[in-house]
């Protein structure tokens, strides 16, 4: 019997799969057959004993929903689309569809692994450079000032830079552990939770979570009602799928408001996800039924959101920290090199 996957795979990976899995099915092959030919290609990598264990389930007679769920290395949205796929015979291109999300999902999430490393590589760079001017050229200057009879204690500017740059240096020190710190909390779930609730009250980073829980609401909603969901069945999933607890509550209400009224607009209005022009949008759509070529697109303008959002604070804080970069290193030169001006110009 084979064992349950301790693997689980990430959202590039995902996307891989599921688009390999489409090609094999759009190309005519069964499914029994490609995932042979998928374990077999993959067997040296480091996800090559999923597909074998997902090759064996299949094999025991198991379909591709409870094959995939079997191995526990997959989340419950793709599952519940496979799901849905092999019910409604979409598999082929609810795979493609899946291949897309994740593809998106990879992409956001690697902007803002870019938009939270490059900040602290700079900050780093900074530390480097202010630790070599306090720990190697100050002394050198120190040592420069005695040859000349004249003592720390007589240069208190020279004492100011030398402070500001250890000070820099134990700040820097704490917004490294800081960081540390919070990207532990961020893995545990409440800390997450915790997390998102103070960054709410930064404006850009609220601006771009309220994105970002629209991109989500409607890359769910196109994606399921083109799989073969109801639109009762789609809301219904929605909440257990949106990135924040505040996002769940609101895709809830959109839910429960849909159950009262069976009025979707009125359930979308309630959720509070859209603005006004966006909700007269999907309102267009529902009449004229592309309710999902609408969610579609709105999914498109909201990631496009999302993405300008995180650049908009990456293109503050890069010449922010460059700037202060400038601003203490010239600070600490200027302390070391006005005692020796003051001299010459006393000699003179």
């Amino acid at each position: 019997m084979p064992t349950k996957s301790k693997y689980t795979m990430s959202a590039e990976q995902l996307a891989i799969l599921c688009s390999q899995c489409s090609m094999i099915l759009r190309s005519g092959i069964l499914f029994y057959d490609g995932i042979d030919i998928l374990a077999s290609s993959y067997r040296q990598s480091e996800y090559g004993a999923l597909l074998e264990t997902i090759n064996t389930y299949i094999k025991q007679g198991k379909t591709m929903y409870e094959a995939f769920k079997e191995t526990n290395a997959f989340p419950a949205y793709f599952l519940q689309m496979i799901k849905i796929a092999e019910l409604t015979g979409n598999l082929e291109s609810v795979l493609h569809l899946l291949s897309e999300y994740y593809k998106k999902e990879a992409r956001l999430k690697e902007t803002l692994r870019s938009a939270l490393t490059y900040p602290l590589i700079l900050l780093f760079m900074m530390a480097i450079v202010i630790g070599v001017m306090v720990i190697q050229v100050i002394p050198v200057f120190i040592r420069v000032y005695e040859n000349l009879g004249i003592s720390q204690e007589e240069t208190p500017i020279l004492n100011i830079g030398i402070g500001i740059g250890y000070a820099i240096l134990v700040l820097t020190a704490l917004i490294g552990i800081a960081a540390i710190l919070l990207y532990i909390l961020y893995k545990r779930h409440q800390g997450k939770e915790i997390l998102l609730k103070a960054a709410r009250f930064i404006p850009p980073l609220h601006h771009i979570f309220e994105a970002q829980a629209a991109q989500r609401f409607s890359q769910v909603v196109s994606m399921a009602l083109r799989s073969g969901y109801s639109l009762e069945e789609t809301i219904e999933l929605l909440p257990r799928f949106m990135p924040t607890a505040s996002s769940q509550k609101q895709a809830k209400t959109c839910y429960e408001t849909f159950l009262k009224t069976n009025d979707f607009d009125q359930a979308i209005e309630a959720s509070h996800l859209f603005a006004p022009l966006q909700e007269k949008m999907i309102e267009v759509g529902n009449e004229t039924g592309q309710v999902d070529q609408v969610f579609m697109e709105l999914s498109d303008l909201y990631e496009k959101r999302v993405d300008e959002g995180i650049e908009h604070i990456v293109s503050i804080v890069e010449p922010t920290i460059v700037a202060l970069l400038t601003l203490i290193v010239g600070g600490i030169l200027l302390s070391t090199m006005l005692p020796l001006i003051s001299l010459m110009l006393s000699m003179g």
